[in-house]
């Protein structure tokens, strides 16, 4: 089974791992009392349709090869829920950075803004490893393309 596995296969595992780090960041960034994220719950959606649709696109790729179109939607949906999920965190955080402005000695200002901007970091890093993973490709893998009759 793990002699099937691709660059491609592994980079996407990796980026699953760190969107799932990255919203275990997040929801304890959302914890931080008085500054819980709005829509966190999207996130929480977004993020683990994302892992799953990953999950889906290496099944795919590791049971029928490389197909292109499939591939590519998968990554696409992927990068787009990541990418949504991300802008409500961020959203958040941004009135958490304009309080530090003025009052850098509230630790629970300066918890929430650190855990999320680690939870930012992991989604980012996550959204990379995925537009990567599309560019690797198994020749040998690849599906064969049939052409319309």
């Amino acid at each position: 089974m793990f002699k099937k596995l691709t660059l491609p296969v592994y980079i996407l595992c990796g980026a699953a791992i760190l969107a799932l780090v990255g919203l275990i960041v997040g929801a304890i960034s959302n914890g931080i009392e008085g500054y819980a994220i709005q829509n966190f719950g999207l996130t929480v959606a977004f993020s683990i349709i994302s892992i799953v649709l990953a999950a889906g696109v290496a099944f795919s790729a590791i049971k029928f090869g490389n197909q292109h179109f499939i591939s590519a939607a998968g990554r696409v949906a992927i990068i787009l829920l990541l990418a949504f999920g991300l802008t409500f965190i961020i959203s958040n955080r941004v009135e958490v950075v304009s309080t530090l402005s003025w009052d850098r000695d509230n630790q629970a200002t300066v918890a929430a803004w650190n855990t999320g901007l680690t939870s930012v970091i992991f989604f980012v890093l996550a959204d990379i490893a995925f537009i990567v993973s599309g560019f690797f490709g198994d020749k040998e893998k690849e599906a064969p393309v049939q052409e319309a009759a």
